[in-house]
């Protein structure tokens, strides 16, 4: 059987709290759960987060200032509006998957967010 690859995108205490039934429902079958916080949050030290790395299949990590860049430069307002051009749109894409890749997405069958909007790191 295959398994699939989620990928979650957190902030703080109270989305780990939340987020964590379900990645641990993932994990008991078998699938595999890669965690990025978007935030300073002290997920190193938190009992959830280390709970759910005994299983092997689990990874968490920060975004780094250069994700954060990448997202700011490549899917501000301005840059989504001109993705809707088929010339800009297709050109910006192939950029992108070349030069700068996602390395978050490599398999992931679902991207999962907290509560804010999905305008976030690693949506579009």
């Amino acid at each position: 059987m295959m398994s699939n690859k989620y990928l979650f995108h957190l902030n703080t205490y109270n989305d780990v709290d939340h987020a964590t039934p379900v990645i641990y429902k993932f994990l008991s079958k078998g699938d595999t759960v890669d965690v990025v916080f978007l935030s300073d949050f002290d997920y190193e030290n938190d009992y959830r987060i280390n709970f759910l790395a005994q299983y092997e299949r689990f990874s968490a990590t920060r975004a780094s200032q250069l994700d954060h860049f990448r997202n700011k430069i490549f899917f501000n307002r301005l840059t989504r509006k001109m993705q809707n051009n088929p010339v800009f749109g297709n050109v910006m894409k192939i950029a992108l998957n070349m030069l700068w890749p996602n390395k978050y997405h490599s398999r992931t069958v679902a991207s999962i967010y907290e509560y804010s909007g999905p305008g976030r790191l690693n949506f579009y």
